[in-house]
């Protein structure tokens, strides 16, 4: 589906004991372990760090190491550009009944664009490997161009639904409001016989 969707766009991966995995990862701490009846198992993570894929020195499992950090080619267009990107956030959010104030306010008061832009992609409900691929961009402004057009998309889902719940209701009240009426008239009908009957 993602290539789909972006085919321009590549995920970074590579080959580990006969799987795909992302060449950029990120270190996190467990904060919160579930075992569920199921027999699946919940995570609460925090991420610490972003990682790359080197050559695996343990077989057993991967090696990540840490990344250089990302590049600000230019600042004003990042600042215009998380600007943006908090404005079309904020009108997701206000069609997204109970979303919380606190990921609104935390858009809005964090000035590091790969802070807010790590947070509002995580906020959204994106595919796993848009994710990834925000993820794995170490160019802030690439990476903000590709949240910008993920935000896009989402802001037009969000209101053509937002429109469609309207019509429907709309279409509901008026078809309510025609049986209201149905069934007035047809009492008014039936006490106009039994008024001339008498």
């Amino acid at each position: 589906v993602f290539a789909e969707r972006h085919p321009e766009r590549r995920l970074r991966t590579a080959k580990w004991n006969d799987r795909e995995i992302s060449v950029i990862g990120c270190r996190a701490r467990i904060i919160k372990l579930l075992n569920l009846p199921d027999g699946s198992v919940r995570m609460l993570l925090r991420g610490l760090a972003r990682c790359e894929y080197k050559e695996p020195l343990d077989i057993e499992k991967p090696s990540y190491f840490p990344l250089v950090t990302d590049k600000v080619e230019d600042q004003v267009k990042a600042e215009g550009m998380i600007g943006e990107a908090v404005r079309q956030f904020h009108s997701i959010a206000s069609f997204l009944p109970n979303f919380p104030e606190e990921l609104r306010n935390g858009a809005s008061n964090t000035s590091d664009p790969v802070r807010v832009c790590d947070l509002i992609a995580d906020s959204l409900n994106l595919m796993t490997d848009e994710k990834t691929m925000i993820l794995q961009e170490l160019n802030v402004e690439e990476r903000l161009i590709f949240l910008l057009e993920l935000l896009n998309r989402e802001l037009l889902v969000v209101q053509l639904g937002s429109k469609i719940q309207a019509e429907v209701h709309q279409n509901l009240s008026q078809n309510q409001r025609e049986y209201y009426l149905r069934e007035q008239l047809r009492v008014i009908k039936e006490e106009l016989k039994e008024d001339s009957r008498n």
